[in-house]
């Protein structure tokens, strides 16, 4: 058995890593607006997120003042990024509460929607360092696409530092529909307390006056050390399990020496001692060493400093037991930082040695998609030593299922100068960028100098503002007459994972019900399909159920239903399963139950038959076998629907009161009549037929904007091929969203 399931695996492994190869699409933009082209901020330090209910609605910050020349704030609110087509456009919103005459905007920011869905969005909650007092303040926005100031919820004061702000709604149980907040943070530098490493936590964060409460999750001592890292990144997972990384510093005579330490806490944090649940066999104290004694350099690198952050944390939305953490270190005889990805299997108890290490660079930033793919984001100085160095900007993803080797050095966002433009303040770059994903696909965020040259960035990049990239010179106007300096500028980016189909899977017959002859002898016949997972580690694979019928008739084929198995877990698909998920109205019933999975399974069917008796007569047992599930070469049309190649427009082509879809036939056939449908939302559905497409050309549909649609915005999903009229290579590519600015 063990010897099928392993050479069925390494079949699996080679399969997924062949699907790797296949090119994801990649979006990178330049935030700034086209509004804001005169501006020359240090918008360094990005962080974003996406909306979990509509992967439209993106939302950003930066240290982005609300002038354009990042003096002194002019008004009392500063912005942050706002995009509602999926990150192709973005514009300031002017909503978080700061001060007008502040040096800074904010000091550190960071964001994280909820699951709370409130009108057309989701409630949104931001950790900042507020200016000009740097006080850390938790605020909340039921719109944050809105110019209203945030609702200030709680105040954290005397020497704190770098918010790390992270939120959640409770799925179920008696708590359900509660959001819950995390913001891991330094509380007491400098001297203040000994002791620094922190969470700030509420239980009920949407009622009108939320109670906070403080964990300090450091329970060793800092020695001469007199604090912990600046950085206390948290990561909850929908069961209730919250992870929080920190620098645990303990000496600093000369270089300052730390563990990485990780805390876990089981139940939201909920109970008498939050974040005590994971303990260290080594000294008993709450929070495992991951590593110790490593050396935090506070270095200048390729101008940005470092020391100050570099730490990240993610756990698989599949499995709390699995999380992993990157982290900064100077090791022995290194002038330079080094970073560090590991990864635990087991709620943090043990730890993997170093999956991935990246010499020289910084800002560290982990996500874990819908398939357990990890992404890290990470900026790495090239050649260090050289009059003039660089930033390279790099995504990397991993390609195989354990989700432990990378496709190092990957995805190559941006290559820009590490020299110019001089820094205005530090952090230069930032401590931190940030990445998150959405179902299968990752959304990022970093900052880098905005010289206009395509070369310096990955093929496609947008500009929103005004821009020469043949003389690679930025301008304040559409006329090209005032030239704007460089400075450095926050970028999007977006990597789709392609589609694919599971490596494996499994057809196992099913015999169900009382025959009363003709097709198969009369009885009362059982199905029993035993699934085993032969593995040391959690899977997930999914199921469906095709209907055979009498007289060489098709059946109904019911959709793919989810499943898991734990370590060496086994359950059964029996007769009443397979009955509900077939909507069955029939007393009998054949057909299979296909089961794909990316990692072999045990499947075994039990048949059994009682006669007129009621009792047993006859009994058989098949192994089902596994096989490759290849899909062959496309030979047919595949309808799509494209954006507008302008930067900076998406989805949003107009002419007069009608919307432009443009409907791209990307396939090797022609494509027949068909029909395009836009959804309004509330506002409305209009369908529009669609002429014939050959392959390689595309067509535009205009399709009638609802009077009311624009409230203030208007956003949309566009379906080519709505009633599925043409057969397609991939039927799995005909949507997209968009949105048109009121």
């Amino acid at each position: 058995m063990k010897s099928f399931g392993s050479f069925v695996g390494k079949l699996a492994i080679a399969v997924i890593l062949a699907a790797s190869l296949m090119r994801a699409q990649v979006t990178l933009v330049n935030m700034v607006p086209q509004a804001r082209s005169a501006e020359t901020n240090q918008d360094s330090e990005p962080t974003i997120d996406v909306n979990p209910a509509n992967p439209l609605q993106i939302a950003a910050s930066a240290f982005t003042y609300d002038d354009l020349t990042g003096t002194r704030m002019l008004g009392p609110n500063a912005p942050i990024y706002v995009s509602l087509d999926g990150g192709l456009t973005w514009n300031v919103v002017m909503n978080v509460p700061s001060f007008a005459g502040a040096p800074f905007p904010t000091g550190d920011i960071t964001l994280h929607f909820s699951e709370t869905t409130k009108g057309t969005t989701n409630v949104l909650y931001t950790g900042i360092l507020h200016a000009p007092d740097f006080n850390m303040r938790v605020l909340r926005s039921p719109d944050y696409r809105l110019p209203v100031p945030m609702t200030l919820l709680d105040t954290r004061v005397r020497n704190v530092d770098q918010p790390h702000t992270q939120a959640a709604t409770v799925p179920s149980g008696p708590d359900a529909g509660k959001d819950r907040v995390y913001v891991g943070f330094n509380n007491g530098f400098g001297g203040v307390h000994p002791q620094t490493a922190t969470v700030d936590f509420s239980l009920d964060a949407l009622i009108g006056a939320p109670a906070f409460n403080l964990a300090l999750i450091e329970k060793r001592s800092t020695g001469t050390g007199g604090q912990d890292g600046f950085a206390n990144v948290p990561a909850i997972h929908p069961d209730g399990t919250v992870y929080v990384v920190f620098y645990g510093w303990r000496s600093r005579t000369g270089a300052t020496i730390s563990d990485v330490v990780v805390v876990r806490d089981d139940k939201w944090a909920t109970g008498p001692n939050p974040f005590t649940d994971l303990i260290d066999a080594g000294d008993g104290f709450p929070g495992l060493r991951v590593v110790t004694k490593i050396t935090i350099p506070f270095t200048i690198m390729g101008q940005q400093r470092t020391g100050a952050s570099n730490l990240s944390i993610a756990v698989d939305p599949r499995n709390s037991s699995r999380v992993y953490i990157a982290w900064a270190d100077q090791p022995a005889g290194s002038i330079n930082q080094t970073l560090h990805v590991r990864r635990s299997t087991d709620r943090g108890v043990t730890w993997s040695n170093d999956l991935l290490t990246v010499p020289n660079a910084i800002s560290p930033a982990l996500a874990i998609n819908s398939e357990g793919k990890v992404g890290f984001l990470y900026q790495q100085l090239s050649v260090p030593s050289a009059p003039a160095p660089r930033w390279e900007t790099r995504f990397v993803r991993t390609t195989d299922p354990d989700a432990t080797t990378f496709d190092s050095p990957g995805l190559l966002l941006a290559n820009t100068s590490a020299t110019a433009p001089t820094p205005t303040f530090q952090p230069y770059l930032g401590d931190y960028d940030h990445v998150v994903a959405h179902d299968r696909d990752f959304y990022g965020i970093f900052s880098a100098s905005n010289f206009p040259d395509k070369a310096n960035f990955f093929p496609g990049v947008i500009y929103q503002r005004f821009v020469d990239f043949t003389t690679h010179t930025l301008f304040a106007d559409a006329g090209h007459q005032r030239r704007v300096p460089v400075s450095i500028d926050p970028f999007f980016f977006k990597v789709a994972e392609p589609a694919r189909e599971p490596a494996l899977q499994y057809a196992a017959k099913f015999v169900c019900g009382k025959s009363e002859g003709g097709v198969v002898a009369p009885g009362t016949y059982f199905t029993a399909i035993n699934v085993h997972n032969p593995l040391e580690a959690p899977i997930q694979f999914r199921k469906k159920f095709a209907v055979a019928l009498p007289g060489e008739k098709a059946g109904r084929v019911t959709k793919f239903f989810p499943a898991k198995l734990g370590p060496d877990e086994a359950f059964e698909i029996d007769c009443p399963d397979i009955l509900r998920k077939a909507e069955a109205k029939e007393p009998f019933l054949k057909g299979f139950a296909v089961l794909e999975s990316d990692t072999p399974l045990d499947v075994v069917a039990v048949y059994t038959a009682a006669g007129s008796t009621g009792r047993v007569e006859t009994l058989d047992l098949e192994r089902v076998p596994a096989r490759k599930n290849e899909q062959p070469p496309p030979t047919k049309p595949d309808l799509i629907p494209v954006p507008d190649p302008e930067p900076g427009i998406g989805f949003c082509r107009r002419r007069g009161d009608k919307l432009v879809v443009t409907v791209k036939n990307q396939g090797v056939a022609d494509a027949g009549a068909s029909v395009t449908t836009v959804d309004f939302g509330p506002a409305g559905t209009f369908s529009q037929p669609t002429p014939p497409i050959a392959a390689g050309a595309s067509v535009d549909v205009l399709v009638p904007f609802p009077p009311n649609c624009f409230s203030p915005d208007c956003n949309f999903k566009i379906t080519v091929d709505s009633s599925s009229q043409v057969d397609e290579s991939n039927e799995l590519n005909n949507t997209a969203n968009g949105g048109c600015i009121g």
